[in-house]
């Protein structure tokens, strides 16, 4: 029962930290690449210069 238990709080763990680590680098890469930029971009460009008719 020790070795399930040791083996359980193991697996906790390692998930916890993969669960850590792919939060802050979602965060650095929202930080750096933010989607205001490409939506503002994509608004301007494609949308913006069409007409009601066209």
């Amino acid at each position: 029962m020790k070795e399930l238990l040791k083996n359980r709080s193991c697996v906790m763990f390692f998930t916890g930290l993969v669960l850590f680590v792919a939060l802050g680098f979602g965060y650095f890469l929202s930080t750096h690449k933010p989607l205001e930029n490409d939506e503002l971009f994509t608004h301007v460009n494609s949308v913006e210069r069409l007409s009601y008719q066209g």
